[in-house]
């Protein structure tokens, strides 16, 4: 599921070409954390990592990109009919 909701953020537009690899790993996983969360699914075990890893070379990523990273966990969420 989580791989699925991962690949399903990249299609909303957040390639490489936009962002870089790094950043753009970054966003689309923190934004997998928390759709997969809202359904009651914990990714922190493979997620933090992931996220840490490709951002060890842009700490402040996250935070540059958070509301990016909201957008697109709302609309992954309507899609899949849950969050608030």
């Amino acid at each position: 599921m989580r791989v699925l909701v991962h690949e399903l953020s990249h299609a909303l537009r957040v390639g490489y070409d936009e962002y870089g690899r790094d950043v753009a790993e970054v966003i689309v996983e923190t934004a997998t954390v928390i759709v997969c969360g809202s359904i009651g699914l914990d990714t922190s075990g493979e997620s933090i990592p992931y996220i840490t890893g490709w951002g060890e070379q842009d700490l402040d990523a996250i935070r540059r990109h958070a509301a990016r990273v909201d957008e697109i966990a709302r609309a992954l969420e309507t899609v899949c009919g849950v969050g608030s």
